[in-house]
């Protein structure tokens, strides 16, 4: 007679990865690789978005410390792999164990000493452009973050991590640039003014981009992001009566309309201002500011945070009075306000969460299936709600 398979449990096979919230939905702890000189001795990570009950983990997303990240170094299509077939936490942590302890035993450890080449050609590579050109050098020389200014004096940076063979071996590469950023080095030898050179190129095509992003920043009342990376081609921008545009540019066409453009707030405040932007897309000029743009398209003047009525041009929550409110599993940067009373003079926007927990709350509220029917809080005029987005 067959025995049925012994269920794993997560304790059994990963005691030191414990559940961070009361819904089981996120853990966080960490695994012991198979011990290594130079290595740690055991490993942080973090998985979220998991789902109880759910027949795989394919929708879990993985954290890990930057140890255990350069251990699984071109491992991506392997690990999503393994949480999609897995139909358990126990069972992927079987086998991330597994993978761990086999790459752990097939990669040396990081050796802590370069070879003299190593910093005899990255000495002689810095004296040619100039220490004015280094923003930072780590301690052990593995990392340098080069520095340069655009034609509109914006400071930039562009962090290199150094093989241990460089010059001979390209350094990788990251900025905070719109789009990716890709360096291309004549096999055999890298030279920091090459490097430079196509950094600052990169820099000379987003000029426009940023020209318009910027003039928004400082003219309009921006509600996110509070504080734009320069990769940010994203902003949110309030518009009064509550009501706000949310819109994303074309890193490749920066000056050209947005394909992305959304109106938050009352449907009734919202209408015109969307009927505007259809019936007036031909008075967009690709030669002027994204800000004047939208002010001749949309016949509106923007408002500026400073001197503007703050009531009626808050895009914070009426009743928490946050802007982001934290979502329930703690991941992520939060819920913005996304229900508007319809109610034109009132206009005033919540968190569906918040207008639910409200609703709920008031004993002339009704209920049909997943929709609540009251009133809004501030001006009494009808508003309903899902319960579920």
């Amino acid at each position: 007679m067959m025995q049925a398979p012994v269920e794993l449990s997560l304790a059994s096979v990963a005691p030191l990865i414990l559940p961070v919230n009361a819904a089981a939905t996120a853990f966080e702890g960490f695994i012991a690789p198979t011990p290594q000189a130079d290595r740690p001795a055991s490993l942080w990570l973090r998985i979220s978005g998991v789902q109880p009950g759910a027949l795989t983990l394919r929708d879990a997303r993985l954290e890990v410390c930057p140890e255990l990240a350069a251990l699984l170094a071109g491992q991506q299509d392997a690990l999503v792999q393994r949480l999609a077939e897995s139909a358990s936490l126990a069972a992927f942590f079987v086998e991330l164990q597994n993978m761990v302890d086999q790459l752990s035993l097939a990669r040396p450890p990081p050796t802590s000493c370069r070879p003299a080449t190593f910093y005899s050609s990255l000495s002689d590579e810095v004296a040619a452009i100039g220490w004015r050109h280094v923003a930072h050098l780590s301690d052990d020389l593995s990392q340098l973050d080069l520095a340069a200014t655009d034609v509109a004096g914006r400071r930039h940076q562009l962090r290199l991590t150094l093989p241990p063979t460089f010059p001979a071996e390209p350094p990788s590469v990251a900025a905070d640039l719109p789009a990716a950023f890709e360096l291309r080095c004549a096999p055999g030898a890298t030279r920091l003014a090459d490097v430079l050179a196509q950094f600052e190129c990169a820099l000379a095509q987003h000029q426009q981009l940023w020209d318009s992003l910027d003039d928004l920043d400082l003219n309009a009342w921006v509600i996110e992001p509070t504080a734009a990376p320069r990769s940010a081609v994203y902003r949110r921008i309030a518009l009064g009566q509550h009501v706000s545009l949310a819109l994303s540019l074309d890193p490749a066409q920066p000056t050209a309309m947005p394909l992305d453009c959304r109106f938050m707030g009352a449907a009734a405040a919202v209408a015109p201002l969307r009927q505007r932007l259809h019936d007036n897309r031909g008075r967009w000029q690709p030669g002027h500011l994204l800000r004047h743009n939208l002010e001749a398209v949309l016949e509106v003047a923007l408002p500026q945070r400073q001197g503007a009525d703050a009531e009626e041009a808050s895009a914070d929550c009426a009743i928490c009075y946050a802007y982001r409110l934290a979502a329930p599993d703690g991941e992520g940067e939060g819920d913005a306000p996304d229900i508007s009373c319809d109610n034109a003079p009132c206009g005033i926007a919540f968190h569906r969460r918040c207008l639910v927990e409200w609703l709920n709350s008031d004993t002339t509220t009704r209920q049909s299936f997943n929709t609540l029917f009251g009133s809004c809080p501030y001006c009494s005029a009808p508003i309903t709600v899902k319960t579920v987005a």
